[in-house]
């Protein structure tokens, strides 16, 4: 599960990187190796006993990404950009052909950035 997640937040960190560079009214968004440390940090303040399936441990991931990369962003495009480069990487990366990816790809299907979107 480790290399799985650690490659889904490497593709998805150069593709923000890539695809929504600091202009003058967005000065603020500098992605670096920071952001993934906290993405990182939040992943490993998880336990065992509260996080025992992969989809559980793919939507810790993705409230992560929510946490450290969406709240920076300011306009509705660009979360609705990062929420939709999520999709790709998870459908990659997780198991498919099971009922709990099919599970995660429709909770990774709603609009916009937001959290409470996988409850």
């Amino acid at each position: 599960m480790v290399p799985t997640i650690t490659r889904m937040t490497m593709e998805l960190y150069k593709q923000i990187v890539r695809d929504m560079p600091p202009t003058p009214s967005k000065f603020h968004y500098i992605f670096n190796l920071r952001d993934l440390s906290r993405i990182y940090n939040g992943l490993c303040l998880s336990t065992p006993d509260r996080f025992k399936k992969p989809d559980q441990m793919v939507r810790l991931w993705f409230n992560e990404v929510n946490r450290v990369i969406c709240d920076r962003l300011i306009s509705v495009q660009d979360k609705e950009h990062v929420h939709v480069s999520y999709k790709p990487y998870v459908c990659v990366f997780c198991i498919p052909n099971t009922v709990k990816y099919k599970f995660i790809v429709m909770k990774f299907s709603g609009v916009g950035c937001l959290g409470d979107s996988l409850s």
